[in-house]
């Protein structure tokens, strides 16, 4: 039985088979719609970085 983990995002419950999120990215545990988020927000991040 494994444990339960929350998304530190919204709270929710997160899915044991979404389980593949690689932490690298967050280094904490986030469902798979706060992932996306993260991910596109990380994405734009290092865009506009790179504008200077």
């Amino acid at each position: 039985m494994s444990e339960t983990k929350i998304c530190y995002m919204c709270g929710e419950r997160i899915v044991p088979r979404w389980d593949t999120i690689p932490r690298s990215v967050t280094n904490r545990d986030v469902c798979t719609t706060c992932y996306v988020i993260v991910v596109e927000f990380v994405n734009n991040a290092h865009d506009e970085s790179e504008g200077k």
